[in-house]
């Protein structure tokens, strides 16, 4: 081959890669690049990790020249996006160099090789089991596997891995949830314990994100955010109180009679959520409902934005008691409809009914907009026709829904089979008079 033309077609392939970088085409200051040569040399020297202070003094080398604060923080920031460092604001002093060392870190914690003196103690036994480490067993662990690597390090290693969702710090104790080390449990033993099956606990329409793909790892941030925001509620295995964290599934209480509950669980594709209600008082649960809803895709989007993802999910709907996990409908298709042929039970549900707990104030804001534009085109209305449409919407809107929470309150879905069954000479004979 002619050397031009390799010279070209190697000339193709770096700009072909080079534009591929999520910085291409960025304006930077020259001193930038001199300064990443100057941490370069440091990792090469085996220096995992500097305080700010360091760094600063190292941008005041003579063939950089940073002596702005700003500038240093604008250079780590940069740094830190591209992914060539760790840094945080809130933990200036403790910046690492070699993000590998982070993940050695991480591994002394899920690794299967372990100092056998260490598998005797009763908080390596309590994390095998619950996924609960103790801030002792995390120093022993980090000792024995890097050794010096992070001598008096731990508090800050802890600071930066809960920054990243690797641990999350149960209130103001020594003690952590690894979210990856959840014990495992099937979502009908879950069922099962907190007696989501019994007549007396009424239960929504499950909301669903549905994605083209879901990472294991993307649905943990979404575990401790809610762990942050909400109390895990506690069950009993007949001889101790334990959390309802388990991996891929936890329930939460969001208020203080601990009658609602927050289940949240995932499938291969599937972040799914549903609200529990153990109350045999009739409650408004939409503004709770579409709040969640809310901070759900506004936490989602965050999360992308921060490790840089590209992921793509749909909002989608199940009726209370059908599998999220098969046969979900979008929100797209259900707004097309009235209402669907559920397989899982081969009936007819209303629409509607399974949108609107999730999605009332986007169905309430449509309506207003609707009524804006009515009020707009029609300038003069009488008392009569105003009482009019009142009842109208009364029977449309409220009443049927009146009519269903009552009769299921009467007569629970579970239990109504049932009940007409034995109650089936009454009604017949009920019939034959009309």
């Amino acid at each position: 081959m002619d050397s031009d033309e390799e010279f070209e077609r190697l000339r193709l392939q770096i700009s072909g890669t080079a534009r591929q970088m999520h910085n291409w085409g960025e304006l930077m200051p020259l001193k930038w690049i001199l300064f990443e040569h100057l941490i370069e040399i440091n990792k090469k020297e085996r220096k995992d990790f500097i305080t700010f202070s360091e760094m600063v003094d190292m941008a005041k080398h003579p063939d950089i020249n940073m002596v702005d604060i700003d500038d240093v923080l604008d250079f780590l920031r940069f740094q830190h996006k591209v992914g060539n460092i760790i840094f945080f604001n809130d933990i200036p002093n403790f910046i690492i160099l070699n993000p590998q060392w982070l993940i050695d870190a991480f591994r002394c914690l899920v690794s299967h090789d372990i100092d056998p003196k260490l598998q005797h103690r009763n908080d390596w036994i309590e994390f095998e089991q619950n996924g609960q480490i103790s801030e002792s067993l995390i120093t022993e662990l980090f000792k024995s596997k890097l050794g010096s690597r992070c001598l008096g390090q731990t508090e800050n290693l802890l600071k930066v891995m809960e920054k990243f969702d690797i641990l999350v710090r149960i209130d103001k104790t020594c003690l952590y949830i690894m979210p990856s080390m959840m014990p495992s449990i099937s979502f009908d033993d879950v069922c099962k314990t907190i007696g989501i099956e019994q007549p007396q606990c009424k239960r929504t329409s499950w909301l669903c994100l549905k994605f083209e793909f879901l990472p294991p790892a993307f649905f943990n941030h979404f575990y401790v955010w809610f762990i942050r925001r909400y109390t895990p509620i506690k069950v009993s295995n007949g001889k101790q109180s334990l959390s309802s964290l388990f991996r891929g599934i936890c329930i939460f209480d969001l208020d203080q009679s601990k009658c609602t509950k927050l289940l949240v669980t995932m499938s291969t594709d599937t972040i799914a959520l549903q609200l529990l209600s153990f109350s045999d008082e009739e409650k408004d649960f939409y503004s709770i409902c579409s709040n969640i809803r809310k901070d759900l895709i506004e936490q989602s989007e965050a999360i992308k934005r921060r490790y840089d993802l590209t992921i793509f999910y749909e909002l989608h709907f199940k009726c209370s008691n059908g599998r999220y996990y098969e046969s979900t409908m979008s929100h797209a298709d259900l707004k097309q409809c009235s209402q669907y042929y559920c397989e899982q039970h081969q009936t007819v549900h209303q629409s509607e009914e399974i949108c609107s707990p999730w999605m009332r104030d986007v169905y309430e804001h449509k309506m207003t907009d609707v009524s804006t534009k009515y009020d707009r085109q029609v300038s003069v209305i009488t008392l009569e026709e105003e009482n009019y449409l009142r009842i109208v919407i009364l029977i449309i809107k409220v009443a049927k829904r009146a009519v269903q929470v009552t009769f299921d309150n009467e007569f629970h879905p579970l239990v109504l089979q049932e009940v007409i069954r034995k109650e089936y000479p009454v009604l017949m004979k009920l019939k034959k008079r009309e």
